[in-house]
């Protein structure tokens, strides 16, 4: 009797709407456990940050139609123009172009494919062969850049990550003889990723640049802040193209005209799940870019540029009111993601590796994107009045597999060795810059800011915002200018900078640093006169190297008990060099801020090696701190 009941119920319940309800609510999840559980090997929180990203703010397919915010300069031509009548010079215009994880040997053929236009702004204006980024991770060198300052002095001394990014890397990052150390006691500690952020009163390049009447605009990556008053527009950008949380997918994973290159790894695979193809304009609303993310930013780059000298030509008459665009490149950062007809490209035939390929790809997007940009200069007459500046965030990252990225130097971003700091930097600047310049001498990302400034500030009588101190605060970078311009043909210019021309000579010719200083957590180091410092408490261990005779730091001079002759360094140096770095490193250390947030864990680096490649028991690695 049971049985023919239950026969009954079962043929009743087959027939209603609610068989059939469920039926699908459980296909749906035996479709969901068998994408979390069977052919991923991540558990659900994996996937949380993408989630509840694309929840509140959900990406719209349809591409947005720019238009920029050029501000009307009807009202304000005359003053313009007055402000500049005490000067022969136009106002110079300012293109900062910074590309995501560039190695120090991507360019010029290093990665596989020429660079030729990224090449010519070397070529045609100066180089800093021994360039050294903010920071060995990108959102501490991005906010050097943007202030002038180590990010460590304000605080800003980890890269802004989600904590499920840190248990990701704890949990599932295939390490065979050392393990990340996740320190859960210091969640409840910090803030939620979007309110991580440099300090609201820090002033930003564009924001000085108000003073000089600039109209500035930010493009890419940001990575500084997303809550209000830490955005572009609230930095002192007229308007800006962006994704703030720092970093996006190139195109859709499974779009028609993308070939994927899975790097493998914990950190790839979250982003490569977690991250969305889009772009925010005027902080509106999520959309997704109308092309490939690198040829996108660098279309909207062109429009922009266009747009501002069509319409300041037809309101101001022969005055043209000055710009400074940002630039910022998500490339060659992964998720890698190439273009198919990139890709395919005949120059790329010989690469045999897939990933190095893809790699050699993306950078061939980007070099495109910057010879789009200058030819756009160009083509508003305005090549011999506009500065361009050209590096990249930080050295090229060990997680990739690539084992020549940063030839010939070793480590990789996230170690503060030379293959972790060392960066393009080149500017191109005509008017003031003669061509093939190169200078050998170390300089920084804390640079930029007071080089733009100057440029700025030519327009004017006072060099105030030159000085060594801005607003009460300890800026870090110096004016490049004594050093790069053409003195013959700018005698006039030059002689205002240094007030005496008999210094000439010297200035150009003298080191421009006394000191660099970088720190993340238990690690820093100090390069001072040729020698550079590395101290580390996991491993307990330091690094002493003379980069004037050994610049790609092969020999620690710390426990080294053979020193070839022809080495020029005696043990008396040796002694005297390391107290004297070790002296100037801690009292710089001093003068930093407490971290605003504290390191969530620390990653295992092989100097050496990438982590495609078998650790050993004697190389050398450091714990990354972030």
């Amino acid at each position: 009797n049971y049985l023919n009941k239950f026969e009954i119920m079962w043929n009743m319940f087959k027939k209603s709407e609610i068989y059939w309800i469920s039926c699908i609510v459980i296909g749906l999840l035996a479709g969901v456990f068998y994408r979390l559980y069977i052919i991923n090997p991540y558990p659900p929180r994996f996937y949380l940050p993408g989630l509840l990203s694309k929840s509140l703010n959900p990406t719209s397919r349809n591409s947005d139609e720019i238009k920029w915010i050029i501000p009307d300069l009807k009202a304000d031509c005359k003053t313009l123009k007055n402000i500049h009548s005490n000067t022969n010079n136009k106002p110079y215009n300012i293109i900062l172009i910074i590309a995501d994880d560039l190695g120090s040997n991507d360019l010029s053929g290093g990665a596989g494919v020429a660079t030729p236009n990224i090449d010519s702004l070397a070529k045609e204006g100066v180089k800093f062969s021994k360039a050294y980024s903010g920071h060995a991770t990108c959102a501490p060198s991005r906010a050097a850049i943007m202030t002038g300052r180590f990010g460590t002095r304000f605080g800003f001394e980890f890269t802004p990550v989600p904590k499920e990014l840190a248990i990701a890397l704890a949990k599932y990052e295939n390490h065979s003889l050392r393990h990340p150390l996740l320190y859960r006691d210091e969640f409840s500690k910090t803030p939620p990723m979007v309110s991580m952020t440099v300090p609201l009163d820090e002033e930003f390049i564009a924001q000085k640049l108000q003073k000089y009447d600039y109209n500035s605009y930010y493009l890419g990556k940001w990575h500084l802040g997303e809550i209000n008053g830490s955005r572009p527009m609230e930095k002192g950008y007229t308007d800006s193209l962006t994704f703030l949380h720092g970093a996006s997918l190139y195109l859709p994973n499974d779009h028609i005209n993308v070939i994927n290159a899975p790097v493998g790894g914990a950190l790839d695979d979250f982003l490569r799940f977690n991250l969305d193809f889009s772009i925010s304009h005027s902080n509106g609303h999520n959309f997704q870019p109308s092309e490939y993310m690198t040829d996108y930013l660098t279309s909207e780059t062109v429009n922009l540029i266009r747009n501002l000298r069509s319409t300041s030509e037809i309101e101001c008459e022969d005055y043209q009111q000055p710009f400074f665009i940002t630039l910022a490149y998500n490339a060659p950062h992964n998720p890698l993601q190439a273009l198919e007809s990139d890709y395919n490209s005949p120059e790329l035939a010989n690469i045999t590796s897939h990933i190095a390929r893809v790699y050699a790809a993306m950078i061939k997007a980007l070099d495109r994107g910057v010879g789009r940009v200058i030819e756009a200069v160009h083509d508003i007459n305005e090549t011999d009045n506009t500065m361009i500046i050209f590096t990249s965030d930080n050295g090229g990252a060990h997680y990739l597999g690539l084992n020549n990225i940063n030839h010939p130097y070793r480590g990789w971003k996230a170690t503060l060795f030379e293959g972790g700091l060392r960066v393009p930097f080149y500017i191109k600047l005509p008017k003031l810059i003669s061509p093939g310049l190169i200078v050998d001498t170390p300089v920084g990302h804390v640079d930029i800011f007071n080089t733009i400034l100057a440029v700025a500030s030519y327009n004017y009588i006072s060099n105030d915002d030159t000085n060594t101190n801005i607003n009460n605060m300890k800026m870090d970078g110096k004016n490049l200018l004594p050093y790069i311009m053409n003195i013959d043909d700018n005698a006039h210019i030059f002689n205002e900078l240094v007030n005496d021309s008999s210094q000439a000579k010297s200035i150009s010719t003298s080191e421009i640093h006394e000191s660099l200083y970088w720190r993340s957590g238990h690690y820093k180091s100090i390069l001072h006169h040729g020698w550079k410092l590395q101290i580390s408490s996991r491993p307990k261990k330091m690094w002493l190297f003379h980069l004037s005779v050994d610049p790609y730091e092969k020999n620690n001079l710390i426990g080294s008990h053979e020193i070839e002759e022809s080495s020029n360094v005696n043990r008396s140096d040796i002694e005297y060099n390391f107290n004297e770095l070790y002296r100037l490193l801690m009292d710089i250390d001093k003068e930093q801020a407490e971290p605003l947030w504290p390191a969530l864990i620390e990653v295992p680096i092989s100097i050496d090696k990438t982590d495609k490649v078998q650790e050993n028991e004697n190389d050398e690695y450091v714990y990354w701190a972030n």
